[in-house]
């Protein structure tokens, strides 16, 4: 500790305590601190017998410090939004901290304390070699590139227990990660406070919050889980650890992933221009959900489109720095050619099986997209990049596979369920719901260096049960309907190309008639068939 005694020096010495409040063990209360203020934490009568106490303050995005003593001094002291300090107990009855805060405003603090009456509790932060505290049951958050890495320090098993190293009891504690999302953009204090509430002891945590993975010590890793980042969206963290029947838990972190302080467009997953886009695919998704197989070539162009679109927004994503914008719109554009590109081909071919591959491969890649965004997509076998992109790939040929012999079934069934996502995906970024994650995590994963790491997760509450319950009866809709409408008609339109070619073969030759005579009621063209308008007629002209 010898490095931070250049450190032990009073930052602010407050003479004068302005207020004073008293604590109840596991009950949270909101305390209103003044700006500049230093408020003292106090809880009585506490038992002779307690192992360790552990004070909590919590504020949704403002900074404040609780300290041991009235000087705030770095090893005795901690700041930032969600923090706490382990106090341990040695006989005391009474145990005091200090809350402070150094802005200008007044705010409204959650304040909490857990009481640890079993010597054998483990001690959540109790091995810590990294930060200022002897012990730290604080969760730390470190962002980069749309992932965190949520940090924490091993917990040793009692007080008296000053091995981190050698003893044999830390190899039996077991820690799980859990997470309770808020809601996209709910910034509210009400909602913050709420969703704190949930997750301040052990029992809350393991009913409210998702159990997202566990580990066990190891003296040759860092206690670190990597997880994704989605701006604006309110997430808090905490960690349980458990030896045999005795459970502990960390002090909560909350994290918004971008500046509360601004909440303006950048704390905003999509923006004017993405919702603008996306908006208008959601109409095109009506089109295809509904009408997608009656009118195949413009159904076949817009899965085109769908396909491509992907395909060149990954490619720009990884080849150059333009802003999501920017990237979007290229991508649209270069979609647009690649769909036209499609769509003549089936202009001059006119094979069914060739043109539904497009339309089959899109809704394969959303199939593996909703199956890797499951606890699937957590197992460890994932972890190598060619076991994911082989797995990923099993997925995406699925469908096409599967349907294939049937292909009419099969443009039906994806033009339903592409349609019906666009719809879906829609109404999910005006109402910044959580179900665009599905693509999000797949689209990280092919341009992210070091996402095979991550812990696929993403919020799915309420607005995300109702969007899927959308989808799904937009699905099954959309797919009935289009079945219905095209029972007993042709499965496929003719070839255009073809279409003419026939069409020449059975004009006759009027050139030996022109000698007939004429008058001004006469056709220009005569003896020429009538044009088809759907292949059912002209298979009804046709003598069998």
């Amino acid at each position: 500790m010898l490095k931070y005694s250049s450190f032990l020096i009073v930052l602010i010495f407050l003479t004068v305590i302005n207020t004073s409040f008293a604590l109840q063990p596991w009950v949270p209360e909101i305390v209103t601190l003044e700006p500049n203020n230093q408020t003292v934490l106090s809880v009585s009568q506490v038992s002779e017998n307690a192992n360790y106490a552990v004070f909590q303050a919590h504020t949704q995005y403002k900074d404040v410090t609780l300290s041991l003593h009235p000087n705030i001094t770095m090893e005795t002291s901690e700041t930032g939004s969600s923090i706490g300090i382990l106090v341990v107990i040695n006989g005391q009855t009474s145990l005091n901290v200090y809350l402070t805060s150094h802005l200008n405003v007044t705010i409204n603090v959650l304040v909490f304390i857990s009481i640890a009456a079993d010597a054998s509790t483990p001690v959540p932060g109790g091995c810590n070699l990294e930060f200022n505290m002897e012990n730290d049951p604080n969760i730390h958050i470190a962002f980069r590139n749309e992932m965190s890495d949520v940090m924490f320090q091993w917990a040793k098993n009692s007080t008296k227990d000053s091995s981190c190293e050698q003893s044999p009891v830390l190899k039996q504690l077991s820690y799980q990660l859990y997470v309770y999302y808020i809601g996209d953009s709910d910034w509210t204090e009400e909602a913050f406070f709420n969703g704190m509430n949930k997750m301040l002891t052990h029992e809350y945590v393991m009913k409210h919050g998702k159990k997202l993975k566990e580990i066990k010590y190891s003296s040759s890793k860092k206690p670190l889980f990597t997880l994704p980042s989605y701006t604006g969206q309110g997430t808090i963290y905490n960690v349980i650890v458990t030896h045999g029947n005795q459970i502990a838990s960390y002090v909560p972190m909350t994290t918004y992933s971008c500046d509360l302080n601004k909440q303006d467009e950048q704390c905003h997953y999509a923006t004017t221009t993405s919702k603008v886009l996306i908006s208008v695919a959601g109409v095109l998704g009506m089109f295809l959900c509904v009408l997608g197989h009656r009118y195949f070539q413009t159904g076949n162009f817009l899965m085109a489109f769908c396909g491509f679109c992907v395909i060149f927004y990954l490619v720009l994503n990884i080849s150059t720095l333009q802003s999501l914008t920017v990237i979007l719109v290229l991508s649209c554009i270069l979609a647009t050619v690649g769909g036209v590109l499609w769509l003549m081909l089936w202009w001059c071919i006119g094979v069914p099986v060739l043109s539904v591959l497009v339309p089959g491969f899109t809704a394969g890649y959303l199939f593996a997209c909703v199956l890797f965004y499951t606890d699937f997509g957590n197992l460890l076998y994932w972890t190598t990049r060619y076991n994911y992109g082989m797995s990923f790939t099993v997925g995406v040929l699925i469908l096409p596979v599967l349907i294939l012999y049937w292909t009419r079934v099969l443009n039906i069934l994806c033009c339903a369920f592409i349609g019906s996502f666009l719809i879906t995906l829609t109404i999910d970024v005006w109402i910044e719901a959580g179900l665009k994650f599905i693509i999000v995590n797949t689209f990280r994963h092919a341009y992210i260096d070091g996402y095979l790491d991550v812990i696929v997760t993403g919020p799915f509450e309420i607005k995300d049960i109702i969007l899927s319950c959308v989808w799904t009866v937009l699905f099954v809709t959309g797919s009935g309907l289009q079945f219905y409408r095209e029972r007993g008609k042709p499965e496929f339109p003719s070839c255009p190309r073809k279409l003419r070619r026939l069409r020449r073969q059975q004009a006759p030759n009027t050139s030996d008639q022109d000698h007939i005579e004429r008058d001004e009621r006469s056709p220009l063209l005569r003896n020429v068939a009538e044009p088809y308008y759907s292949t059912r007629d002209r298979d009804q002209s046709e003598p069998t």
